[in-house]
């Protein structure tokens, strides 16, 4: 069980309520976070199938080795797993779907008395090159409403079935849950295609359009060092 989560007025202050932002944990090269030393984010705080969003300021540190510039962004929250902010997010428990594997091709996320599922779907797009060539959509799907949230070209090897999605790798569920709190689902996901490359995209319910699950609020595209 998450506890401890005291709510800090000055940290919320000086916390922007308007632009939704997303801003991963780690070392990054060059200047690509988007987060500044002293602000105040939402820390995401996962344990087990309990998280929480807790007010934090955010640690951003410069490192140079010789012609290479790191950026290093840290929370003082610890378990944080991504960094926040952004009109509708708060401090608080937050309801979650458990994901059992991130990396399958399907999930089934029960959240409350809802059932959403999100699958990857391939189909066969021709050979070119001497590769079966596939096209691939990330789908999210509550009964019979259903939304496409990435589309990927792949491929199929002779010896393996199985499609290879993307460039070298496929999206990744990363988290699931009711971050803004009403009721419906929403997905952090990585949507890179690339090994070096992490794309954390945050998929909300309240940015829904018409017809749509969620909305694309915020992503966030780093290399990793």
């Amino acid at each position: 069980m998450i506890t401890g989560l005291v709510f800090s007025a000055a940290l919320a202050a000086t916390m922007s309520v308007d632009a939704t932002a997303l801003q991963p944990l780690g070392t990054f090269h060059g200047n690509s976070a988007v987060a500044r030393d002293g602000e105040a984010w939402l820390a995401l705080r996962l344990d087990g199938d309990d998280a929480a969003l807790v007010a934090t300021k955010v640690q951003v540190r410069k490192i140079t080795e010789g012609d290479e510039e790191e950026t290093e962004v840290a929370a003082t929250v610890p378990d944080a797993m991504m960094l926040v902010r952004g009109k509708g997010l708060a401090e608080g428990a937050v309801p979650v779907a458990p994901i059992a594997d991130s990396n399958a091709a399907e999930h089934a996320l029960p959240l409350g008395e809802r059932r959403f599922d999100v699958r990857t779907v391939c189909v066969d797009d021709g050979e070119r090159g001497g590769q079966l060539r596939v096209k691939c959509e990330v789908r999210l799907q509550e009964g019979a409403k259903q939304q496409v949230l990435l589309r990927m070209d792949g491929y199929r090897e002779a010896a393996n079935p199985a499609p290879v999605i993307a460039d070298e790798k496929a999206p990744k569920l990363l988290f699931a849950g009711d971050l803004d709190r009403d009721g419906a689902l929403d997905l952090i996901m990585d949507t890179a295609s690339r090994s070096n490359v992490s794309k954390p995209t945050l998929y909300l319910s309240s940015k829904a359009g018409e017809g749509e699950l969620v909305g694309e609020a915020a992503t966030n595209e780093t290399t990793g060092c």
